[in-house]
This record gives C-alpha cells, structure tokens and sequence, in this order.
C-alpha cells in the first residue's frame, strides 16, 4: 500500500524512523490532502464519526479548502508522510471562551502507536 505524501512535507525531514512527528496546522490549498485522510477516516471508523462518508465524498473540493479555513486542523507527518488529522475548536463568550474541545481525529491504522498524545500536544 502506498503512502500518501504529507502536505507539509517541505516542513517535515525525510527520515521516516529517525525524525520526529511534526504537527501543523493545515492550510486550504492543502485541501485536497485532509479530503483524502477526512474520507478515509469516514470509510474505514464509521461508527467513530457524526459525519457519513456518502456525504462527505459528495462534497467539492472547496468545502474541504473552506473546512480548513474556519477550523483548526492540524496535521501529522513524518518523513513527508501524512499520519494524522486533528480538528480542534474554541468556544465562544465569556465564560466559555478558555474552553477548546476536539471535534475530530484520526491516526492512519499504520501510524498508530507512533502518534503519540505528546506529538499533538507540544507548542
């Protein structure tokens, strides 16, 4: 099975074993990238997810460009691969505000035990 090249792969080193997983967050033009992870996610975890598949796979490119333009979603890679995908939000007001919470995630089965919580969690 191939694996796919992470969209921030010019800011992640090449070495698959030795470097360190970078997390980022995704830009728009990289909405091609998070549509294919987002939809595997979907097909292969259904019951982890609110979402269905059959809807998302309908949905153009640009809503997926538009996704990373009003959340924040960060990606994982190493070595150029693409590992992970998590959507974090913040809630609203003055109360709630200093409130965050994850509305989605999802490690590739191949990566999982190699992202880590630390990996999404450093600064």
């Amino acid at each position: 099975m191939a694996v796919d090249r992470c969209p921030c792969a010019a800011y992640c080193e090449e070495s698959v074993t030795t470097e360190p997983i970078a997390v980022r967050r995704l830009r728009p033009d990289e909405a091609a990238a998070f549509r294919e992870i987002r939809l595997e996610a979907l097909r292969s975890s259904p019951e982890s997810f609110g979402a269905s598949f059959e809807v998302e796979e309908a949905k153009p490119l640009e809503w997926f460009a538009e996704r990373l333009s009003s959340f924040e979603v960060f990606g994982a890679c190493r070595g150029g691969d693409l590992l992970g995908v998590a959507g974090f939000g913040t809630y609203s007001g003055p109360k709630l505000a200093h409130k965050g919470f994850l509305w989605t995630m999802f490690v590739r089965p191949h990566a999982r035990r190699r992202v880590s919580v630390d990996a999404w969690s450093r600064p």
